[in-house]
């Protein structure tokens, strides 16, 4: 197709807007607490503009996956970006905090349509290891712009809380990209008549409750792992954040390795392992009696995830005809995010109860869990299916 590679670099440009939604904001949260002191639930309302977001992927992504199997990718694609930006800007002249939740909200719906449609279409437009290949980058380039984005956010945080709010401008260059080089799927543009089918539908419950799971351990790592390093080890913030970062690093390494496995691995068996891999990385930050030891599990932490988002898109993709991806990944996206959404407030109380490590062994032992589960329910299904 004409424009391949402006293709691909604009469906990688729009990969980006999913993490960018969090990241930017979260360095000024303090800021906005104090901007907007002496309101009522001023504490409860600022923590909401970091997870407001979240809350509204959840809840529209099924919506937003099954509209562009019915209408299509490209229009609700620009739609999306559209909006993105003018919710994400919005921060910046936001005077009360409900109207910055109400930009927060919205900008939740942009991201629910971006992630999806970006998603089905990397998989209408191509098959394979090419795919597999581009699915890792995609990988690799959101968890390389996770670090950009809190880099950038912290920064432009130096003149004033709302100069952040600003680089939700990005959208519209993405917006631009996409008029120019997207054009809608040959398998869609016929109409909505595609086959709507799924090769294996018992398998979808099980791979979004994995989704969900993987999320909700891997989000107590930006969650809590700060509060564990000062604790045990007396690192502060800026030491905190270099050990999150090894794990984005080795997130954004396994990803783009990931076309490699891919050919060398089955996807029961790849996204299985993934999970004890992410085991052993929790594992060693719950025994670990120096910072090294939390890095090398943090790093194996990463490594796992950088291994599951692709595989578990490819993974769809493969049993999802085309006039169902949007559907099933807008179920996927729905598990990510809920995951995500859910972590602190599953976490936070059981970390009154029990230390972090403890905490940190329950997570291992989960995961443990998790993957020999999956290959007793894969192994079931592929004999069903037999």
């Amino acid at each position: 197709m004409r424009g391949f590679s402006a293709v691909k670099l604009t469906l990688l440009a729009v990969s980006v807007l999913s993490i960018m939604a969090g990241t930017v904001v979260a360095p000024v949260l303090p800021s906005i607490q104090e901007a907007f002191a002496g309101g009522p639930r001023v504490a409860l309302l600022t923590r909401l503009v970091l997870t407001m977001p979240a809350l509204f992927v959840v809840l529209c992504a099924p919506l937003a996956g099954a509209a562009s199997d019915r209408f299509g990718r490209r229009l609700l694609l620009l739609a999306a970006l559209a909006l993105y930006a003018a919710s994400g800007v919005s921060g910046y002249f936001a005077d009360t905090l409900p109207g910055l939740l109400l930009g927060r909200a919205l900008l939740g719906v942009a991201v629910a349509v971006t992630m999806t449609t970006c998603t089905a279409l990397i998989a209408d437009y191509y098959q394979g290891v090419e795919r597999a290949q581009l699915m890792g980058l995609q990988s690799a380039v959101s968890t390389a712009g996770a670090v950009l984005c809190l880099a950038l956010g912290g920064y432009l945080a130096q003149a004033g809380w709302r100069v952040p709010f600003l680089l939700y401008l990005y959208p519209l260059l993405v917006l631009l990209l996409a008029a120019l080089f997207i054009s809608e799927p040959a398998r869609l543009a016929a109409g909505p008549k595609a086959a709507g089918d799924v090769a294996a539908p018992r398998l979808l419950p099980v791979l979004f409750a994995a989704a969900l799971l993987s999320n909700l351990a891997m989000y107590a790592v930006p969650m809590q792992i700060p509060f564990y390093l000062q604790g045990e080890f007396a690192i502060g913030s800026f030491g905190a954040g270099l050990a999150i970062a090894c794990g984005t690093l080795f997130a954004t390494l396994s990803s783009l390795l990931y076309g490699r496995l891919s050919g060398r691995w089955r996807y029961p068996g790849l996204y299985a392992a993934s999970f004890v891999i992410m085991a052993a990385g929790f594992g060693l930050v719950a025994m670990a009696t120096q910072v090294w030891i939390v890095l090398c599990g943090l790093a194996l932490v990463g490594a796992a995830a950088g291994i599951q988002l692709p595989t578990i898109n490819n993974w769809l993709m493969d049993i999802a005809s085309a006039g169902a991806r949007g559907k099933v990944l807008g179920g996927l996206t729905t598990a990510i995010f809920l995951g995500q959404f859910i972590s602190p407030l599953l976490f936070t109380p059981l970390l009154h109860v029990v230390s972090y490590t403890g905490f940190f062994l329950i997570l291992a032992a989960a995961m443990v869990l998790t993957a020999v589960l999956l290959r007793t329910v894969f192994r079931y299904l592929e004999r069903q299916q037999g």
